[in-house]
């Protein structure tokens, strides 16, 4: 019997002996009061609320239930109870009803509770409800005042939407006329199901179903077209399919234009070890323009272009740090050449900050900046001129591709 069962079964036998030890309190002496029965049964709300908010640290999800569920039989009133179940009720099998039902419980006996709020917040986030939670969200704020909640108020507002788990709800793309279109993607069991487009109307433009192996590997993943001469592209999307050996690893990765069509495709090699040797990149017809070669570690160290004859254009060096990051590109042409190199700076989580470039000579080009969220995850990239003005700046699809 796993740990888990044995608390549970721990909990239902104390539940039973309280229930005998109520029946005779009651019977003997009816005014008996809550401290009364609390000494009877051995437990406290105080040390049930500590272990139901240690399983939620611990991600225990089906304990926490347990002991704040315990809590709630004993005190219906208990706020911190509700929103704790609730939230392991999220956490756990996304039994979103359920949750919802413990935070609006939660905020009939307290108006004010900040975990209440953003329990339902985030339930209407993963229901892809996005008005409904930022209606709950600026309400929240106005009752509250709290940071948390108007964060949130700003996110829903026009940022970057994550749910609980910090996985990516809603992005919004812009280009120098404004709002183009969001991307919304959808979750079950914590598995990316389905990406959608709107357009800033609330239309949607698009829509692609993930798909997956028997092993769990996407077979099919969908990006959005972010720029166009033609408007109405903007926010179509893009379908990638991936062909998988034995293994689950990628071995051919074909990528189709918003007709349809195929685009292009790439090849992957690899040795026996299983680690990438060779990637190379095809035109739809076939012809390939470029090849990446790796090192025994799957890092690449050299990137060659080739013209529409086939013919050495032009090849890249790459170079990495003691760490194995990438530390320099230099590029070549075919007769050897050097004709720009780029630069990588890393900050002390190891996390790419800037990316410079240069012409031979060492005059700048350009330089690009990420940043990042509390959590880690990319909040933007721009990418400067040589003279500080931005040329780009990117704050959505950070998604990195499936291997």
């Amino acid at each position: 019997m796993t740990n888990v069962n044995k608390r549970i079964v721990i909990y239902i036998i104390v539940g039973l002996v309280a229930v005998l030890i109520i029946g005779a309190m009651i019977t003997m002496n009816s005014g008996g009061s809550e401290g009364s029965l609390l000494a009877a049964t051995g437990e406290s709300i105080t040390e049930l609320l500590s272990l139901g908010q240690r399983y939620l640290l611990e991600l225990n999800y089906e304990a926490a239930i347990v002991a704040f569920t315990r809590v709630i039989e004993i005190d219906p009133m208990n706020v911190d109870a509700l929103v704790g179940r609730g939230q392991a009720r999220v956490l756990w099998q996304e039994e979103l009803d359920l949750a919802r039902a413990d935070f609006e419980r939660a905020l009939e006996i307290d108006e004010r509770s900040v975990g209440a709020y953003l329990g339902l917040v985030d339930i209407y986030i993963r229901l892809g409800d996005f008005e409904r939670a930022l209606e709950l969200a600026r309400l929240g704020y106005e009752m509250t005042g709290d940071a948390a909640l108007r964060e949130m108020v700003e996110a829903l507002e026009g940022g970057t939407v994550r749910d609980s788990e910090g996985r990516v709800r809603r992005e919004r793309y812009y280009n120098e006329d404004g709002f183009t279109f969001s991307l919304v993607r959808s979750y079950t069991q914590g598995r990316l199901v389905s990406i959608t487009t709107f357009n800033p109307a609330g239309d949607i433009i698009s829509h692609g179903d993930i798909n997956y192996d028997e092993q769990g590997n996407r077979l099919q993943n969908f990006s959005p077209t972010v720029m166009a001469s033609d408007s109405d592209l903007l926010g179509v999307l893009n379908r990638t399919e991936y062909t998988r050996d034995s293994e689950g690893r990628v071995i051919r990765r074909d990528s189709f234009r918003p007709d349809g069509a195929l685009g292009s495709f790439h090849l992957y090699e690899r040795g026996a070890d299983g680690i990438l040797t060779r990637r190379t990149f095809h035109q739809s017809d076939g012809r390939m323009t470029s090849e990446s070669l790796h090192d025994s570690q799957g890092r690449t160290v050299r990137r060659n272009s080739f013209g529409h004859d086939g013919q050495l254009r032009s090849y890249e060096l790459w170079e990495h740090d003691a760490e194995g990051r990438l530390a320099r590109i230099s590029t070549y042409n075919a007769d050897g050449t050097l004709e720009r190199y780029s630069i990588w700076e890393y900050d002390a989580e190891g996390r790419e900050i800037r990316r410079s470039s240069f012409d031979a000579d060492g005059t700048p080009r350009s330089f690009t900046v990420t940043e990042y969220n509390d959590d880690g995850s990319i909040r933007s990239r721009t990418e400067y001129r040589a003279d500080g003005t931005i040329s780009y700046r990117q704050t959505s699809g950070f998604e990195s591709e499936p291997d």
